[in-house]
């Protein structure tokens, strides 16, 4: 029986199923707050597995530490009615895969550069990811493992998402390839993860040098056949250049890619943003710029309108209601009736305890993304498998975005070659002419007509030639420009796109035969334009600018008023004060004085504009106060005493100069407990500490007197004890022992040395 929708689940509403495969299925949701999201959701047969199930935690754990635009995020963990579920950030998309396969089955070419911006998104979702840190400042050590095209969506709004971290922490080395790693997942794995090896962001940086590789030449690098065909490839076999696969490959791409696909670890980029500051320098020579809103043509182009997108607009603008118009709309447009509350303890938080322990179970899918574009779990199949969605684009919308296209390409063309179209017009009004001659049999009016119209043609013609010869060496041209500043370190930018350089520096690949717009900027000085034209042939030009310092003002008040102002250790004057003609953007120390106050300090920061105010308040210098003296006893004497965590010696200590206050005295015994005491030391007094330390285990002496006779005493320690003394029980370390007889006048003494937990045992002789 099919399911209906939309249903409660949790805190959540499902609104729509969006796949379901072997593992998990995947829904549109809406949460409380009418906020769409998607959920995870793992099948019940599964639901004692543990590994697969520590594995889905550790999705939402690791990205819980990731907070990006070019990451998914995951908003909730838990389990409800027997299922464990991830809430996550709704992505309406399509994979890279998909994006990909159907633009090649539709044999569209796509411009590099708006190939390369999506690559360097993803490389700035991994290089987060490989620098996060918890929330005690500790590196993770993310590394995704599995970079591949299924794993990076594109959203209908432009956006670039990298999803699926379920591998990340939870497969460290390459077990169960076979069944959790379909062909294409092995595709796309570094030398060193495919050996076994430990792992750190630069494989997941040989994984997108992959992605790159194969969406900017559209073929696969690793195509072999079988699992260990495709890591023997990647293991072994050399990486043939971009360049071998297409034509006119730019070689400053080409770098990029095989630098990124090195087999030594080494040798690769370093950091996922060292890597995409290359490829952005790239990109950026493209024009149009690449960007969200050229991507998100490029999906509508490609897919059509998203499906399903009347539903989640209904459930939007429901959550916008009052409760009684949602409860309304619910029953109306659903035929939902409402449904009983959701108890308290029906949906909770999962704790590591909680996962089943069973044996580790085979795992039958790999993680993919669904058409609609969020993760999903499907059945183990390769590429050739995904199922391409077919576009749903009404004939009247392609036709409009056909003659779009056709009015685009005639305004271009009509503007570089006007001559020629020119010539076209002559030549046709020539053959009117003629006909219309010889329907009047005007023939010698008509040839001296025809030879005119000839000779203008071809002069037009001749005109146009070296026109057109003219504006082809111009676009073909580049030209290169050198730009000074003074003072250096200004931030270039060509025609508004910065170029990510500083002054001084030569730019290439400038255009020549048109206008270019250059900018200077710099923090604390005026920003600059100037408009440059280049000509084919000319030598390289130096453009030299001066930028202009930007000016602030700080006003300087102090609590009481009067103080002197310090500014950079020279004094201004007494506040309040207004400091003028500061150099913006610059850090200013200012200290203020005045008898019997404590000195105030603080760094202030100059901007643009109308004088900031800075406070400063000046407390009452009070006089010194005596220090007080500790004595520190303790039972046994002879133990470490430390104070504030410092060791001041061996007790019993007298007169420890401290400061008034309070201090931590901590005393430290072998065989002994430590114990720790805060104690209030006074100014000008004496204050006395005692420790009565408890053994960590006591010692037990027994004494025998051979032969027993009467008047015969012993004493351990001083104290005098009757006999017999067996397992007398002593604090552990060293005790005298003293036997005496006064009949037999006999005296013995001597010494024991007690460990903790030990029974020492002596026989004394009297007539020996």
């Amino acid at each position: 029986m099919a399911e209906k929708f939309p249903k409660p689940f949790g805190p959540y509403r499902l609104l729509k199923k969006l796949a379901q495969g072997g593992m998990a299925e995947i829904f549109v949701a809406q949460d409380a707050r009418g906020d769409i999201c998607a959920i995870k959701r793992i099948l019940p047969h599964l639901a004692h597995e543990e590994s697969f199930i520590r594995m889905f935690i550790d999705e939402a754990r690791i990205v819980s530490h990731l907070k990006h635009p070019n990451i998914a995020q995951v908003y909730d963990q838990g389990k409800h009615d027997g299922f464990y579920y991830i809430a996550m950030e709704f992505v309406q998309g399509h994979s890279l895969l998909a994006l990909f396969e159907r633009a090649r089955s539709l044999k569209m070419q796509h411009p590099l550069g708006l190939l390369g911006y999506v690559v360097a998104e993803v490389l700035s979702a991994l290089g987060a990811a490989h620098s996060a840190v918890d929330a005690k400042g500790r590196h993770l050590r993310i590394v995704h493992r599995d970079v591949t095209p299924q794993n990076v969506l594109v959203s209908y709004s432009g956006e670039v998402k990298l999803i699926d971290f379920g591998v990340a922490k939870a497969i460290a080395r390459l077990t169960a390839t076979e069944a959790g790693f379909t062909k294409g997942k092995l595709s796309y794995m570094s030398p060193e993860q495919a050996r076994g090896e430990p792992l750190d962001g630069r494989s997941d940086l040989f994984s997108a040098g992959i992605i790159l590789y194969e969406i900017t030449t559209g073929s696969r690098l690793f195509n072999k056949e079988g699992p260990g065909g495709i890591l023997g490839a990647i293991v072994n076999e050399p990486i043939p250049a971009p360049s071998q696969r297409m034509r006119k490959y730019p070689r400053e791409l080409e770098d990029v890619v095989m630098r990124a696909l090195e087999k030594r670890v080494d040798e690769r980029w370093a950091y996922a943003e060292e890597m995409r500051d290359a490829l952005m320098r790239f990109v950026r020579k493209e024009r149009p710029l690449p960007g969200r809103s050229r991507l998100k043509d490029l999906v509508l182009d490609v897919f059509g309108e998203p499906e399903g997108q009347s539903l989640i607009d209904f459930a939007r603008a429901s959550a916008e209601r009052t409760p009684e118009a949602l409860e309304e709309a619910s029953v109306s447009a659903f035929g939902m009736s409402r449904s009983s509350p959701i108890k308290a303890d029906e949906t909770r938080m999962m704790s590591p305890e909680e996962i089943p322990s069973s044996a580790d179970s085979r795992r039958g899918a790999a993680l993919e993304v669904t058409r609609d574009g969020v993760p999903a779990l499907r059945p183990a199949v390769v590429e050739s498998q995904v199922e391409i969605p077919e576009p749903r684009v009404p004939w009247l919308v392609r036709a409009a975005r056909f003659l779009g296209a056709l009015a685009r390409d005639l305004r271009v063309s009509w503007r570089t070659h006007r001559r020629r179209y020119l010539a076209a017009f002559g030549i046709l009004g020539g053959f009117l002419l003629v006909g219309l001659g010889v329907r009047l049999g005007a023939a010698g009016m008509i040839g001296r007509w025809v030879g005119g119209g000839v000779a203008a043609i071809q002069g037009l013609r001749a005109a146009a030639k070296s026109d057109q010869a003219v504006a082809g060496d111009a676009d073909a041209g580049y030209g290169s420009l050198r730009i000074v500043s003074e003072p250096p370190g200004a931030a270039i930018s060509v025609d508004g796109l910065g170029m990510g350089v500083v002054t001084p520096q030569e730019l290439h690949q400038l255009p020549v035969g048109r206008p270019v717009r250059l900018g200077l900027a710099l923090p604390g000085y005026t920003s600059r334009e100037e408009q440059v034209t280049l000509w084919p042939g000319q030598e390289v030009k130096t453009l030299a600018l001066t930028l202009d310092r930007l000016m602030g003002a700080l006003t300087v008040q102090t609590s009481p008023v009067g103080a002197e102002v310090w500014v950079n250790g020279a004094l201004k004057g007494r506040s309040p004060l207004t400091l003028d003609g500061l150099p913006a953007d610059s850090r200013v120390e200012i200290e203020a004085r005045l008898p019997g106050r404590k000195a105030a300090k603080a760094t202030a920061l100059v901007a643009e504009g109308p004088p900031q105010r800075v406070q400063l308040d000046l407390p009452i210098e009070q006089a010194e106060r005596p220090p007080g003296a500790l004595v520190i006893e303790s039972t046994p004497d002879g133990c470490d005493a430390f104070v504030d965590g410092a060791r001041v010696g061996t007790t019993p200590l007298r007169g420890q100069d401290l400061k008034d206050g309070l201090h931590e005295v901590r005393v430290r015994c072998e065989h002994f407990n430590d114990e720790t005491q805060t104690v209030r030391v006074e100014a000008g007094q004496e204050s006395r500490v005692t420790f009565a330390l408890t053994p960590v285990d006591f010692g037990y002496i027994t004494v025998r007197v051979e032969p027993t006779v009467a008047g015969t005493t012993i004493r351990i320690d001083g104290e005098a004890l009757a006999l017999p003394v067996e397992f007398r029980r002593v604090m552990p370390g060293r005790h005298e022992i003293v036997v005496e007889n006064e009949t037999l006048l006999r005296r013995k003494a001597f010494t024991v040395d007690v460990k903790p937990g030990a029974r020492i045992e002596r026989i004394v002789h009297l007539h020996r």
